[in-house]
């Protein structure tokens, strides 16, 4: 139960983007051609709606751009 617990709680890193311009491709291959769209999607205003509803997307934008 407590294993359940701790998966529940931890965030998972996406391997695509799953819309816009980069859809379908690789977070690692759009952070080699096109860094500053991940930078941008992640400071986005318009998109905060769907970036609080989307904590693994997050996480993963982070984990690529720190």
């Amino acid at each position: 139960l407590e294993k359940m617990l701790e998966l529940t709680q931890t965030h998972a890193l996406l391997k695509t983007l799953s819309f816009g311009p980069h859809e379908g491709e690789a977070f690692e291959a759009i952070l080699q051609s096109d860094k500053e769209y991940l930078e941008r999607l992640l400071q986005s205003e318009i998109l905060r709606p769907v970036l609080q509803r989307n904590e693994d997307l997050i996480h993963t934008l982070g984990h690529h751009l720190e």
